[in-house]
């Protein structure tokens, strides 16, 4: 397990990505996505909640099957809390997820490696993706996102 962060993250200090997940730390609307699990869609890992969405486009729309991955689980964590939630708490619920996705991707596609993103800005979303040759979708340097960014790459 490796996690990154940029300067942004840092300064915010989120919980630690690859601390021990407490099993009762994640909100209900984020523990009932993760709980619903993954699907298989063109040969892409996609979260089960968001199937339908996966089954609109095509990779080949997409432009290529890490981007339709990172396109497809793109979660809009503050949508999924209270509107009153605090924005460090948004942040932690955030990380949480992450934490959670990783584990469970672990356990299910065991030897795949992914990288989870959580990208804190205007809004914060978690994306994840499969790891692949010739097809990156991070920028090697995170201080050139506009976001505070932090980066979990499992396993």
């Amino acid at each position: 397990m490796l996690v990154r962060t940029n300067a942004r993250m840092t300064a915010l200090g989120p919980p630690p990505a690859d601390a021990p997940q407490d099993p009762d730390a994640l909100a209900p609307a984020l523990l009932a996505l993760a709980m619903l699990g993954f699907v298989e869609v063109e040969g892409c890992v996609v979260l089960a909640a968001y199937e339908s969405a996966a089954r609109a486009t095509t990779v080949e729309a997409a432009g290529g099957e890490t981007a339709f991955e990172a396109y497809v689980n793109h979660v809009l964590v503050d949508a999924l809390l209270p509107p009153d939630t605090p924005p460090h708490e948004v942040l932690g619920q955030a990380v949480h997820l992450v934490r959670r996705l990783a584990a469970d991707l672990c356990d299910v596609y065991r030897g795949r490696l992914f990288e989870l993103v959580v990208a804190y800005g205007e809004q914060c979303t978690v994306r994840f993706h499969t790891v692949r040759p010739g097809q990156r979708r991070l920028p090697a340097d995170l201080e050139s996102s506009g976001d505070a960014v932090l980066v979990l790459s499992v396993p």
